[in-house]
C-alpha cells in the first residue's frame, strides 16, 4: 500500500508541474534546432495506398527561447509531385505530448514520444497549408493522420522546390 501512495504522489507532482516543466519537452526535443524527419519508401506506401505524404518532417527554431511554448517548422512533400507545403506552428507542453496550433488556421498536431527516441506527430483534426502551387490537401483522414519520425540532419527540415 505505501509504494501505491509514493507512485500516486510522483504522478500528481508530474502531472502538474509548472513553467519548469512545460519546457521540459520542447527544450528537450527542438532546444537547439533539433530535426525530425520521414521519407517513406515504396514497400510502406504499397502497403498503404491511401497515404499522400512522400516526406514529412518537423524542426525546432534555434532562436525562440520561449518558457512555455515554441515556434517549430514543419513541412511534407506528397507522393509523385514536385516541391513541397511548410509552415509554422506554435507547440505548447502538454505535460506528455505538445499541442500544436498551425499559423493561418492550418489546423494543428500533437508531438509526443514514440520510443527509440522518435517522435510521433499526429493530426488533431486537420493540416493544411499554403505552398508554391497553391493550397495543400488536407491532411488529417485515413492514412495521414499518424507519422513516426526519427531524428535527422538540419538539411531534412527544408521544403525541396
Amino acid at each position: 500500500m505505501r509504494g501505491r501512495i509514493i507512485l500516486a504522489a510522483g504522478v500528481a507532482t508530474a502531472m502538474f508541474a509548472g513553467p519548469a516543466g512545460a519546457q521540459e519537452l520542447v527544450g528537450r526535443w527542438f532546444g537547439r534546432g533539433e530535426c525530425y524527419s520521414r521519407v517513406y519508401d515504396v514497400g510502406h506506401l504499397q502497403l498503404h495506398p491511401g497515404q499522400q505524404v512522400g516526406r514529412i518532417w518537423i524542426g525546432g527554431r534555434s532562436g525562440d527561447a520561449r518558457p512555455s511554448a515554441r515556434e517549430v517548422n514543419f513541412g511534407f512533400a506528397l507522393n509523385g509531385r514536385p516541391g513541397g507545403y511548410g509552415g509554422l506552428a506554435v507547440c505548447r507542453d502538454r505535460q506528455i505530448s505538445l499541442a500544436c496550433g498551425v499559423e493561418g488556421d492550418g489546423g494543428g498536431f500533437r508531438v509526443s514520444q514514440a520510443g527509440g527516441g522518435d517522435l510521433q506527430l499526429t493530426v488533431v483534426d486537420r493540416l493544411q497549408v499554403e505552398g508554391e502551387r497553391g493550397a495543400s490537401p488536407e491532411l488529417g483522414r485515413d492514412q495521414d493522420r499518424v507519422f513516426r519520425l526519427r531524428r535527422a540532419g538540419a538539411g531534412a527540415c527544408r521544403v525541396e522546390r
